[in-house]
């Protein structure tokens, strides 16, 4: 079957460019080839009959397809067309493939019985069932939308009741009705007749000489009738001999069904053919009721009908957009589609009182998968799986019940209760479960185009002939729902469930597995019940949670639509639970209104707790889903799509613009009929006069004060009828049709006048309107009169003239008494106009405001000063007697008119006629829309929510940690109110801002219908105490309530035609009832730092390059292991075999589901752009970098990175591995065996996952605590992991097998055996743990470390009474220790250690029972064998309890800080002490000291000038305390015999592997090197700090400064040195000086012309460290724009010229401060400047702050 049509773009285009009218005709024009096709056709059709008693019918269809068809344009090349279908005019087709080539089989049941119904009359009719049965093989549908407009526009033809063919066929049937139609006489000759023919005597009143019709005359007739014709004629011709059996049971229990009853037996009246309604109905007569069952059990309606589809496959092909240019095709899949519909008549249904149903649906699918097409994508960056296809849209979740098949389930019933009233009930259950949605922007756009695209059919556009057509259906149905009679009454129940559907936000839009965002719906309840307006809406979710997850790399199941993701073990980042929804509107009707006054709509929300966990990785998640979501608005922005949306919005304004026009002519039209009593057509002057007051007295019943003021005058009402007059009727005939006044009003609207003869808008100037830029029509006569917008423009003095008979000046304001008017008789003229134009008596105001009658009173007395000396010499006396009289003495009686005088008149009789036009307009509009008259004329909608709990977190995901601040919001409630129009726009308030009169008057509005939101919480705040990971108060519970309120506001403007002057105000106000208490802590603001570090590094690009960074040491702590020292690389295979070890545990995930060649293809790639040969780790480096793409942002929460600095190997388990163990009774020795070890200075990654927890399709939960064995030491178990608290865990050694061994030694530290965990708290959601000891080396600036072993032989420095003590009291203690570390045993040594680096001191060197000793060598001083005084690694000697001064000398000399922080001791559970008494012995047992040795620089010189400087600095060096030991220690063999390995820890006491001299392996400097001198030339930029070291503090140091000026090279010239300043460091209270000041006085330091300094040294607080500042305290700076001359007395006279256009400034020490030395007052100066030439405005641009100083302004004389 082919169908030949115009094509949908044709129709868009034609439509587009002609009106109605002729578009249709173009259309009808359009020549053949130029025509699309629409083929629908089969490859066989087959028709047969079931072989059984019930003989249903069969069609069966293969290859059922549809297509169409576009031609072709012309070309005069032949052969240009390579394909295509050619017709027999030569017209080539492209064939677009609408519906693919499927199979059908329709089953038609009920076949025999409807052809019995339809040929003769089936007595069991409404018994019957009449079914289709249609079921079909896998159906492709492609959704494009010019094709299927194109078939739908075709089809249109023959389907669309109001297309030409169906309207054409339609009027054909109706003249043949008319023809055939019976005359009334014919009815009663048929009635007699038939009467005759059963033997019955006919008794209506009839001619009896009338002949007898034949029986073949009669059934002529009944041709003509129809069925219900011939029953209603015969019963009313056998009403006398037809009776109905009492026994008749179908007749009983169709009045028993229908719930209807005869009134009276046997009553003559006729039937009625009218049986509406059809329930609870009083018939008249049994025959009444017979004729209704009749028709009823006879209608096609009446039996069963039940039509049942099944389709195996539906696939929506949703093709390219060709408006966008990022286009994506996709296909939505929808498998086992079936639907079952019965329907059956209600009134014979078995329930007498109860609801019947007679209209069931059910609708189910078995799965839906919307994925992205293969073809058409691959220019777009989409996310792919493994496998490489595109990810979709929707897939189905792979459900572990069996039960659970159907993924959406659609159940409708329509029931009906049997009232006069039909009640119509509508109930939908709808069930959507088991489906993951996944929000990828780019292809749900596309999609989404597509689909919208599909709505856009080009319908027929509404001609004047539908309009009116539509119009008079509005009016038949404002008639109807006036009468409101046989309305059927509607309720709807509606309830839907949603189980078990996830929506995925992708992290990523090019790589979803980075991660995506679940969130997850367990089960939500919405039900929705409604009655008329009225209803109640309920939503009742469960727990709704937002968790991450991540997608299954390995999916198995992708082809069936199944797709698998785990969601990660972390805390949710959103959960709401207990939340309910409720909204309920009700209806608010007046009574002596049939519209409806208001509905109000009230919604209640609640929840029990509202959670937000800000975690870094869910920070990174959200910002990366709106950084996807960005690319939705982007992507919108193109040129073609901009280009189509234009066109689009000039088509939508031109139609709207359009009817407007139509809209305000239909409404002038009903203006001038209501104007036109006499219905002559034309307006006469006393319909004018009427039509004039009726505009100004339109509000009059209305009591305020300007609509009393709008009511014209006498003189103004004449005014304005002869203006009106003289503008519609310039010819004054008399006479005004409504052709002139319609060309009035739309030059009006138009604003068309002598200088604008052309409409600007295209739809004014296409409605055929004359062309006035050719009109010899004079159009100045739209001139308007002249209004005043102030009542004291009123100076007219002819109506002074008229009443005082007096020739005054209006400017003199002197007017005679009154008594002198017209020789007494002016007062009776003021009395007689004044009551006739304000309606008062000259002692009453008649119930009206002063404020009118003043204004009244102006406007017609024309002089505003007149008329205020007539009030206040003649009405104001005479109101003031009359309230005296009547006792009432607040009467306001004086002028008022001088504080508001503005006059609310404005506006004439065209302008207000042509507002309402507009007003009436509108109205028709929103009529137009709806369809009726608006059934509501405001909605007041409430809104309050009430939150019991709402809480927001930032801190670590993980389960098993305490966020870092938590803010609670307690018992939250918010309620609002606002009112909307049936716009749905804010009510306004009229402003009456500016009326005096009505202050007081006005009502106050209620609060309640205002726009409004109250709200009110409590909240606090607490944060995280790292050192004791306890959560604090910071900010106490404190409550909050406050409002904010919205009004929107009009003024009469009647000068502007679109409507009145809208005006909004806003307002806050929020309530503190107390005062607010902060608890900041010095915890506190550790806490928001570390939250600040965190917050900083929650961005994508930085979380990635963190996750980079932690992988890369990972596998570079493997790649250590598997390497020598002597080289860094690796072989192929061992290479591979590194990278499984930390595929293993670290990259499990990404290689999920891979076998083992595959998976070692993977990580050969790493390495793969290494040909051939070994591979180094920078070559994995590379490799890492380009596969970090698909790394997953929650792929480190599974294990914990432990870095061991310990200094010995550590074997770490989960705690569990440890409590089965134990379970199981397996040994200790067998336990450790499966801990896995960490050696010495590497990372290891711990997995933190449940060992018997092996199933990934839930969260599994994580083990927040581990065991840790260290050899020698006991096993340390149930250590708690926190990301931000670092802990102690005491060393208890492990006792001697054997019992007649000594006693441990104690160590020689004094520092009791502790394992320090220090968490990173940059490590994101991943937990990085440090181990190391109590004693950390931190510093300042580069330097090298070494420690050394001292010998049991102490010599000077041994205690007295010990053998091997070290007496701390000693003199001379620096020298000592110098001389016992020269040819001491080395045992840790760092060559480098960076500024700000760290580096934790061994474990054995703390606990062994020898004495170390820390050297210091600075790696800036240039001299590389230059080391600090030593520092003895004791407890005594760091702490220095007892404030010795040889120790504080040590301390300085060595450039150290000793810094101690006192943290928790972990303190098992199995030995904790809950009873335990808080005093400070517990406090003490419950913490220890973590000491931490800071080296920091000598001397700091701080550069606060504003140019780049020179130093240059030395020291001589004196060492007395060296001179004064005159015995020197020879260097001797250490290997003494005292010393054995079991007095230390173990037997693993570091030492230097590899050593081969003994110059390597004992520390020997050179002696020269101990006395060496200090030099060094720096330069040090602006703002910079210089650190020196290698100085002492015992003795001055000497600076020369020197401005660090570049000069060019072919210039030669020398550095300008400053005078050399000695500053006495020695003179300064630090470590060797305690007696000392805390700074030297200041000097002054000239280092060049116009540039003097000061130096400022003192000691910096906190370090102890001398700090130099050189700086300039008086800076001078030339920002006139002139050059200046300076002249500078220093004893002498200095001259400087400054040039005026910057530079530096000149620095000239000007201080005279008494706090200085006397050679720092006495160098201050005194300067004047002369200017040698005025300023210019180039100059000054750059310099002059306009907003500060204002504009610049250049005198020229100046």
């Amino acid at each position: 079957v082919v169908v030949c049509g115009a094509g949908s773009e044709v129709v868009k285009s034609t439509r587009e460019k002609y009106d109605s009218r002729e578009a249709n005709l173009q259309l009808a024009k359009l020549p053949r080839n130029k025509r699309a096709l629409t083929s629908v056709g089969a490859d066989l059709i087959s028709i047969s009959f079931t072989a059984d008693t019930r003989c249903n019918l069969l069609f069966y269809f293969v290859g059922l397809s549809g297509k169409v068809g576009n031609p072709r344009p012309r070309k005069r090349k032949v052969g240009s067309f390579t394909s295509g279908v050619e017709d027999d005019a030569g017209t080539q087709y492209d064939w677009r493939t609408i519906t693919h080539p499927f199979q059908v089989v329709l089953e038609v049941v009920g076949v025999i019985p409807f052809v019995i119904w339809a040929l003769n009359y089936d007595h069991y009719w409404r018994t019957r069932t009449i079914g289709l049965n249609i079921t079909t093989s896998q159906v492709k549908v492609a959704l494009e939308p010019n094709d299927l407009h194109t078939v739908f526009l075709h089809f249109d033809d023959f389907t669309d009741p109001k297309s030409p063919l169906t309207e054409w066929f339609c009027w054909l049937q109706k003249r043949h009705l008319e023809k055939l139609q019976l005359s009334d006489y014919q009815k009663s000759l048929y009635c007699e007749s038939y009467a005759r023919s059963k033997g019955v005597k006919y008794e209506e009143n009839f001619n009896e000489g009338a002949h007898k019709l034949t029986l073949s005359q009669m059934r002529d007739l009944e041709k003509k009738m129809t069925r219900q014709d011939i029953i209603f004629l015969r019963c009313k011709a056998m009403k006398k001999k037809w009776r109905i059996p009492k026994e008749n049971q179908e007749f009983v229990d169709f009045l028993g069904t229908s719930r209807s009853s005869i009134v009276e037996e046997g009553n003559n009246r006729l039937p009625s053919s009218n049986s509406i309604p059809l329930y609870q109905r009083q018939y008249s007569s049994p025959l009444e009721a017979l004729t209704c069952l009749v028709r009823e059990s006879n209608s096609f309606l009446s039996p069963i009908i039940a039509v049942n589809f099944y389709i195996s496959s539906l696939d929506l092909i949703i093709p390219n957009d060709e408006c966008s240019t990022k286009s994506i095709p996709s296909i939505i899949s929808v498998m086992a589609v079936s639907s079952e519909f019965k329907a059956s008549n209600p009134l014979f249904s078995d329930k007498y009182d109860l609801p019947r149903e007679y209209i069931t649906m059910n609708f189910s699918v078995c799965g839906l998968v919307w994925n992205i097409g293969d073809n058409g994508a691959e220019d777009i960056e989409l996310s792919r799986f493994r496998n490489g296809s595109f990810v979709g849209l929707a897939y189905m979740c792979d459900c572990d019940d069996s039960t659970v098949n159907d993924v959406v389930t659609l159940d409708f019933r329509t029931t009906l209760y049997p009232s006069q009233d039909p009640v119509q009930t509508f109930s939908v259950n709808l069930e959507f479960c088991n489906v993951a949605l996944i929000l990828n922007p780019l292809p749900l756009l596309s999609s989404l185009n597509v689909l919208l695209a599909l709505f856009g059919l080009p319908f027929r556009p509404v001609t004047e002939t539908t309009r009116n057509l539509a119009r008079k259906m509005s009016n038949v149905v404002e008639d109807a729902s006036e009468t409101n009679d046989y309305i059927t009454h509607i309720r709807t129940d509606i309830q839907i469930r949603i189980n078990d559907v996830s929506v995925l936000f992708m992290i990523d839009r090019e790589q979803i597995y980075r991660g995506v965002l679940d969130f997850s719906i367990s089960e939500v309840g919405i039900n929705c019940r409604t009655d008329g307006l009225s209803g109640k809406l309920s939503i009742l979710p469960q727990t709704l949670e937002l968790c991450a997850a991540q997608v299954s790399r390995h999916q198995p199941n992708l082809r069936d639509g199944i797709l698998l993701w785990k969601l990660m073990p972390l805390k949710p980042i959103l959960t709401i639970d207990g939340a309910r929804i409720d909204a309920i509107a009700v209806p608010e009707t007046e009574s002596s209104e049939p519209i409806m006054k208001r509905l109000q709509i009230d919604t209640k929300i609640g929840a029990e707790s509202f959670a937000f966990n800000a975690s870094p990785s869910a920070v990174v998640a959200l910002i990366g889903i709106a950084n996807s979501l960005e690319v939705l608005r982007r992507s919108n922005n193109s040129d073609a799509e901009e280009t189509v949306r234009a066109q689009l919005e000039r088509r939508k304004s031109y139609e709207e613009e359009r009817n407007l026009i139509q809209y305000r002519r239909d409404a002038l039209f009903r203006i001038f009929n209501s104007i036109d009593a006499d219905e002559s057509g034309t307006l006469q002057r006393d319909e004018l006069d009427q039509a004039v007051l009726a505009l100004f007295e339109d509000n009059s019943n209305d009591c305020s004060s300007e609509q009393r003021a709008l009511t014209l005058t006498t003189d103004e009402l004449r005014r304005e009828t002869d203006f009106l007059r003289s503008v519609i009727d310039p010819k004054s005939s008399n006479a005004a049709n409504f052709e002139a006044i319609d060309s009035l009003f739309f030059r009006m609207a138009n604003k068309i006048d002598d200088n604008n003869l052309i409409p600007q808008s295209l739809a004014a100037r296409n409605t055929g309107r004359l062309d006035y830029s050719k009109s010899k029509e004079f159009l100045s006569n739209l001139r308007s009169l002249v209004y005043f917008d102030d009542l004291r423009e009123n100076a007219a003095m002819h109506e002074v003239y008229r009443i005082t008979g007096c020739v005054l000046d209006n400017r003199a304001n002197n007017f005679p008494v009154p008594s002198l008017w017209r020789y007494g008789q002016g007062i009776d003229l003021f009395w007689d106009l004044y009551s006739r134009e304000t309606g008062c008596t000259p002692v009453s105001l008649n119930g009206q405001s002063i404020t009118s009658v003043q204004r009244k009173l102006v406007r017609f007395l024309y002089n505003y000063n007149f008329a205020k000396f007539c009030w206040k010499s003649l009405v104001e006396p005479q109101l003031r007697a009359a309230s005296s009289e009547s006792g009432r003495f607040d009467v306001v009686t004086c002028w008022v008119l001088d504080e508001d005088s503005r006059c609310i008149n404005n506006s004439g009789a065209i302008d207000r006629l042509l507002q309402q036009v507009y007003n009436v307009s509108n109205e028709s509009r929103a009529k137009q829309a709806t369809g009726i008259k608006p059934m509501i004329g405001q909605y007041n909608v409430s809104v309050s929510a009430v939150v019991d709990r709402a809480m927001l977190t930032f801190g670590s995901a993980h389960t098993f940690t305490k966020p870092l601040l938590y803010v609670e919001f307690f018992l939250v409630s918010m309620s609002s109110s606002a009112r909307l129009s049936h716009g749905f726009e804010f009510v306004s308030e009229r402003d009456n801002s500016g009326d005096q009169s009505s202050l007081g008057s006005d009502l106050q509005l209620d609060e309640r219908e205002g726009n409004f939101i109250h709200f009110r919480s409590t909240l606090q705040v607490n944060y995280l105490n790292r050192k004791h990971d306890h959560m604090e108060c910071l900010l106490e519970p404190y409550p909050c309530f406050g409002n904010m309120s919205y009004k929107v506001f009009f003024q009469d403007s009647n000068s502007n035609f679109e409507g009145d002057h809208k005006t909004s105000s806003f307002s806050v106000n929020v309530d503190c009832p107390r005062f607010l208490h902060c608890n900041a802590l010095p915890a506190f603001f550790e806490t928001a730092s570390v939250l600040s570090k965190v917050i900083s590094q929650s961005d994508p690009e930085s979380y990635r390059k963190i996750m980079i960074s932690r992988d890369i040491a990972f596998v570079r702590n493997i790649w250590n292991a598997s390497i020598d020292d002597t080289s860094d690389l690796l072989s192929r295979r061992e290479a591979l075999s590194v990278l499984r070890s930390a595929a293993a545990i670290h990259w499990k995930g990404e290689l999920e589901g891979l076998q083992g060649e595959e998976r070692d293809k993977r990580l050969e790639s790493l390495f793969s752009d290494v040909n051939e040969g070994p591979i180094s780790f920078l070559d994995v480096k590379r490799g890492l970098r380009k596969s970090s793409s698909t790394r997953c942002y929650f792929s480190g929460c599974e294990t914990v990175q432990l870095k061991n600095s310990v200094g010995r190997d550590l074997n770490v388990a989960t705690k569990d591995v440890l409590d089965v163990g134990r379970a199981q009774g397996i040994s200790l020795q067998t336990m450790l065996a499966s801990f896995q070890n960490i050696g010495t200075g590497s990372i290891s990654a711990i997995p933190l996952k449940e060992i018997n927890d092996y199933d990934d399709s839930h969260p599994h939960k994580l083990i927040g605590r581990i065991s840790l064995y260290c050899d020698g030491y006991k096993m340390i178990d149930d250590i708690g992991m926190s990301p931000y608290q670092p802990l102690m865990f005491p060393l208890v050694r492990r006792g001697k097998t054997n019992r007649h061994a000594g006693k441990r030694t104690k160590n020689a530290s004094g520092f009791a055996p502790f394992l320090t965990v220090v968490p990173n708290s940059a490590s994101l959601d991943s937990i990085t743990l440090e181990l190391r000891s109590c004693v950390t080396i931190i510093t300042e600036i580069p330097i090298k470390i070494r420690i050394v072993r001292l010998s049991r032989k102490l010599g000077y420095l041994r205690k007295r009474g010990t053998k091997s003590q070290i007496d701390l009291l000693k003199k001379n203690l620096g020298p000592a220790l110098k001389r016992l570390a020269h040819g001491a045993v080395i045992v840790h040594e760092r060559n480098v250690v960076k500024e700000g680096t760290s580096d934790p001191l061994p474990l054995d060197i703390l606990d062994s029972s020898h004495y170390h000793v820390l050297l210091i060598q600075d790696l800036t001083t240039g001299n590389n064998d230059s080391w600090r005084e030593p520092v003895l690694l004791t407890k005594d000697f760091l702490f220095n309890a007892m404030q010795s001064r040889e120790i504080s000398r040590c301390h300085s000399s060595s450039g150290i800080l000793v810094l101690k922080d006192r943290l928790n001791i972990h303190m098992s559970t199995r030995h904790h002490n809950p009873l335990d008494v808080d005093t400070n012995k517990s406090i003490l047992r419950r913490t220890a000291w973590d000491t931490t040795i800071k080296i920091v620089p000598f001397f700091l010189l701080s550069n606060s000038l504003p140019f780049p400087i020179l130093i240059r600095s030395w020291q001589f060096s004196k060492n007395k305390d060296d001179e004064a030991w005159t015995e020197y220690i020879q260097y001797e063999e250490r290997n003494d015999e005292s010393y054995s390995s079991d007095d230390d820890t173990s037997s693993m006491t570091p030492s230097l592997r590899g050593r081969s001299s003994n110059s390597e392996q004992f520390h020997l400097p050179k002696e020269e090197n101990f006395k060496s001198n200090h030099f060094s030339l720096d330069r040090v930029e602006k703002g910079g700090t210089l650190r020196l070291s290698g100085i002492s503090l015992k003795q001055p140091i000497f600076i020369q400064v020197s401005q660090s000026v570049e000069l060019p090279q072919e210039i030669e010239g020398e550095i300008m040195w400053s005078g050399t300043v000695k500053l006495g460091l020695d003179r300064l209270r630090t470590g060797v000086n305690r007696k000392g000041s805390l700074s030297l006085p200041k000097i002054v330091l000239d280092i060049g012309d116009n540039c003097d300094t000061l130096v400022d040294v003192s000691v910096e607080q906190g370090i102890g460290v001398p700090m130099c500042t050189i700086y300039s305290p008086y800076w001078l700076m030339n920002k006139t724009g002139m050059k200046l001359e300076y002249k500078i007395l220093t004893g002498h006279f200095k001259r400087y010229m400054d040039s005026g256009v910057g530079g530096l400034p000149v620095m000239i020490h000007c201080g005279k401060s008494i706090e200085t030395n006397k050679i720092h007052h006495n160098a201050a100066r005194e300067v004047s400047l002369v200017p040698l030439e005025r300023p210019s405005k180039s100059i000054l641009q750059p310099w002059w702050d306009a907003t500060s100083n204002g504009i610049l302004v250049l005198q020229e004389t100046a």
